[in-house]
């Protein structure tokens, strides 16, 4: 089974409003992180994807694409990437 992305409907909305390059730029950082998870290679070793887990949280992570993060969580058993919200990073940890 491969592995694949599930978007919450704010995360959605938010990256749809973005501009073509924006969304470009986020569809690059996505697509590193999931053939990283298809290959079995840490996100932590991928250069240039900035990912990191989030404090407090057990499976809770986030990608940095310029002044946007992306909040996801990673179920690695069902090899879902839910993603569940998205932002300028002063409202998207609120």
């Amino acid at each position: 089974m491969a592995w694949r992305i599930v978007f919450r409907a704010q995360a959605r909305k938010f990256l749809e409003k973005l501009g073509r390059e924006e969304q470009k730029r986020v569809k690059i950082k996505l697509t590193a992180l999931l053939n990283a998870l298809e290959n079995a290679i840490p996100p932590y070793t991928v250069p240039g994807l900035d990912f990191k887990k989030l404090r407090g949280y057990d499976n809770l992570f986030r990608i940095r694409v310029g002044e946007l993060r992306i909040i996801m969580e990673i179920n690695v058993d069902q090899k879902v990437i839910r993603v569940i919200r998205a932002g300028k990073r002063e409202n998207v940890y609120q």
